[in-house]
């Protein structure tokens, strides 16, 4: 049985950090060995945060946590594929990122026990 515990971490803001911390965590091999992580965001997001920062991770999209295969070479990721990076401005907040925000936050604690819930399906300035 694995002992590690099973974490789930949203992204954030996608035109902030978040992204850019989520990865460099990842790239930590000291980190595989003491979790399991699943990343709950964007799969387009993680893509330009791995290019900006150069980890050298492989995203592994997965529907439920029970899919992750939770090695230091891996993102193992819940994608909610919300988020439209022609109209993201980084570094700034925008008011339309406030819906995949709160998808992010609603998925998170569900994926860690099932499949994605349906407020995944909200995208940025989609009303609910």
């Amino acid at each position: 049985m694995e002992k590690r515990p099973l974490i789930g971490v949203t992204i954030g803001d996608p035109a902030g950090v978040g992204p850019e911390i989520v990865v460099r965590a990842l790239g930590r091999r000291s980190l595989h060995e003491e979790v399991r992580m699943v990343v709950v965001g964007s799969g387009t997001v993680m893509r330009k945060a791995l290019a900006v920062t150069g980890v050298d991770l492989t995203i592994h999209p997965i529907a439920s946590p029970t899919e992750g295969s939770f090695v230091p070479s891996t993102l193992d990721l819940l994608d909610l594929a919300n988020i439209d990076m022609d109209r993201l401005t980084p570094g700034m907040a925008q008011p339309e990122m406030a819906l995949p925000l709160i998808a992010m936050f609603r998925c998170a604690p569900a994926g860690a026990m099932s499949p994605l819930p349906p407020v995944a399906s909200i995208r940025m300035g989609t009303p609910p």
